[in-house]
């Protein structure tokens, strides 16, 4: 039936394809459909991801991070750093800003500073707290110091734009010109001034259009008024795709970074045994819902980290589906079944009322059920369910890291002075947080990929988090257009590689 009503839908929306013809989009141009508008367009206090990913277009910074998620030139050609702790970034030649004016060093320093000075006000300050004694070394130079080694401040500065303000208006120096931002529509044109040269036949203009619902996205990729989605369709309507692509439309998939978990309120008496936590990552069936629910679009985690990412560890206990086992880990910390069939506990479960997130907590409600745990799932608008998480008025929730670029991560969820911050479940381990420790500060890179290895089996071992699995990132576009890179974090410098198809 739920295949027939797939195919129903397709029809109709082939038909209205059909009856409402949308004018050809030009070969030089993405039209790219989106789910939410942007924010903001300042780069010191964008936060949200396509506030961030926008504006990873129209601006850039010394450094950017490549497909493999490391440190690559961007505005800088080169740079230097000492322990990490002296850093010194050499600029190309010739950079303008977008509205034709020089870039040198002094704009540079300019913008680390407002990133890095607490009386900005920017979100993004605390990253850059520990930067000092910035200074210009003529033109094409910026260095300064840390007040402690900072392994992880390469990959941090690609959130470092470098703008400037201009009668009330904002001026970038990327990839891409800002040229109209009018309710739902945002049109970008390619800057000719950016110093790294675009492919051969690479698209000219990116124009997002805000389309709220998923069936709407659906529909108008179909008729014709986008040409690219790239991980903003749901499941059910990827796999749909995948499995019966329409005529003329691509879905090509990549491992992602981004990681989708189970979080445990160690407050909870019940919930700081480790029998319980094992219990529950035992008894959730994730094989069954990465096929069932999932198809290409997620693959089994052990972790914060992905394995394309350098600081992954591989060799960490995991725990496959064994209900069995649960039962007997149930019946160890105490809560056996008071008769046959009985519930042992109840846990009320956080959600929003997202229909893949109210799916996902009916799913782990009830594989828990089976062995014993009663799952009461309550469900609240985001805004709600968000500050219930940040308060830590939760028993279990399910959620994703997004944008996972390096293994800093571990310290701001895991370590137990970030409790009330990150660390949304007050989980602390004394033997971990010392690591943690060590880890943030390690000049040595050999040392510090030994630590965090460490840190990852520790985590692993304790289970403040069940991990789930990572996300794939899918890139949907007509066949005239060709695809690039497909960033793991999910960035849009992905659309940045797009180009005309060679057909």
């Amino acid at each position: 039936m739920l295949n027939f009503l797939k195919t129903l839908l397709t029809a109709v929306l082939a038909l209205s394809s059909a009856a409402c013809k949308s004018p050809e989009i030009p070969a030089d141009t993405a039209v790219v459909l989106i789910e939410t508008a942007p924010r903001t367009m300042d780069p010191l206090w964008a936060t949200d991801a396509i506030s961030q990913n926008i504006g990873t277009l129209i601006h850039a910074a010394l450094v950017r991070l490549g497909p493999d998620l490391r440190p690559a030139p961007d505005l800088a050609s080169r740079w230097e750093t000492q322990g990490y702790r002296r850093f010194a970034f050499f600029l190309r030649e010739g950079l303008k800003f977008q509205d034709g004016s020089p870039l040198t060093s002094e704009d540079a320093a300019r913008a680390l500073r407002e990133f890095s000075d607490r009386a900005s006000g920017s979100p993004h300050t605390e990253v850059f707290s520990r930067i000092r004694d910035i200074r210009t070394e003529g033109p094409l130079k910026i260095a300064f110091e840390t007040d402690v080694p900072q392994p992880f401040l390469l990959s941090d500065l690609s959130l470092v734009k470098i703008f400037k303000r201009l009668n009330g208006r904002i001026v970038g120096a990327g990839r891409f010109t800002l040229t109209a931002e009018e309710g739902d529509r945002i049109a970008l044109e390619r800057f000719p001034g950016f110093p790294e040269p675009p492919r051969e036949g690479a698209l000219k203009k990116i124009i997002f259009r805000v389309v709220h619902e998923d069936a709407t996205r659906y529909q108008l990729l179909l008729r014709g008024d986008g040409n690219v989605i790239l991980n903003g369709l749901s499941l059910t309507t990827i796999e749909h795709l995948r499995r019966d692509p329409p005529r003329g439309i691509r879905v090509d998939d990549a491992p992602g970074a981004n990681v989708s978990y189970l979080a445990m309120n160690f407050r909870d008496p019940r919930l700081a045994k480790l029998e319980v936590r094992q219990a529950i990552a035992s008894a959730i069936d994730v094989p069954a819902i990465l096929k069932n629910r999932f198809g290409a679009s997620g693959y089994r985690s052990t972790g914060l980290l992905a394995p394309m990412q350098p600081d992954y560890e591989r060799e960490v206990k995991t725990y496959g589906f064994d209900p069995t086992a649960a039962e007997k880990l149930l019946d160890r910390a105490g809560f056996a079944r008071k008769q046959p069939g009985g519930m042992r506990f109840t846990l009320e479960f956080k959600t929003t009322g997202e229909k893949t997130a109210l799916d996902f907590a009916r799913i782990i409600a009830e594989n828990l059920n089976a062995v014993g745990i009663e799952v009461r799932i309550r469900t609240a608008e985001f805004g709600t369910f968000y500050s219930d998480i940040r308060r830590g008025n939760f028993q279990i929730f399910a959620s994703r890291w997004i944008g996972i670029t390096n293994p800093s991560i571990l310290y701001r969820v895991f370590h137990g002075s970030q409790i009330g911050l990150l660390n949304r479940g007050g989980y602390s381990n004394a033997r971990l947080d010392p690591v943690l420790e060590r880890a943030m500060v390690e000049p040595d890179d050999a040392k510090r990929l030994r630590l965090f290895s460490e840190a990852q089996k520790i985590v692993a071992d304790d289970l403040p988090y069940v991990f789930l699995w990572h996300w794939n990132n899918t890139l949907i576009h007509s066949d005239r257009i060709a695809a690039g890179a497909i960033y793991p974090n999910g960035s849009f410098l992905t659309l940045a590689a797009l180009r005309r198809s060679a057909q």
